[in-house]
């Protein structure tokens, strides 16, 4: 397509940079989340949701890795509307873990007094560090590193 012909459907690069990112996110939804909500809400639920979010990025759609990981990185000092889109995005992603992890605690799955915010923490640092480890290293063995990272986030007994 040719530069005016991009201009005339999104009209700003901005526009075509969040469009871009809301298909990317859906992609992720449908991949990811959509799949685990088989699972009844809890660890069940959450174990399939990151197991899920690890398959999705071992095996990118896009040469690029995550898309998302990858607007995050750029657009995270940056003020407008494309940080504001790429923020929405990963607080979607931060809301369905967290949900997940607040009925595991609820269910008894999970112990009273785990710290969610914690466990949130480390599951998302541990797909951001698999995506760069895939990224820049190729590290196929980087996807059973953060399984085991995600297993230990959840063992705060």
């Amino acid at each position: 397509m040719s530069k005016s012909g991009v201009h005339k459907h999104f009209g700003t690069k901005e526009t075509l940079q969040i469009s871009t990112l809301d298909k990317a996110f859906v992609d992720f939804w449908h991949r990811v989340v959509e799949p685990a909500l088989a699972e009844p809400p809890g660890l069940r639920r959450l174990r399939a949701v990151c197991d899920n979010s690890v398959g999705y990025l071992e095996a990118p759609l896009l040469p690029g890795g995550c898309l998302m990981t990858a607007a995050l990185t750029e657009y995270d000092g940056r003020p407008g509307r494309v940080r504001d889109a790429v923020a929405e995005v990963w607080s979607r992603w931060r809301e369905q873990l967290r949900a997940d992890l607040t009925a595991a605690v609820e269910n008894g799955e999970l112990p009273a007094g785990f710290d969610i915010d914690q466990a949130l923490f480390e599951i998302i640092a541990a797909g951001l560090a698999l995506n760069a480890a895939m990224q820049l290293q190729h590290d196929r063995a980087a996807a059973g590193r953060a399984r085991r990272a995600i297993e230990r986030a959840l063992d705060q007994s």
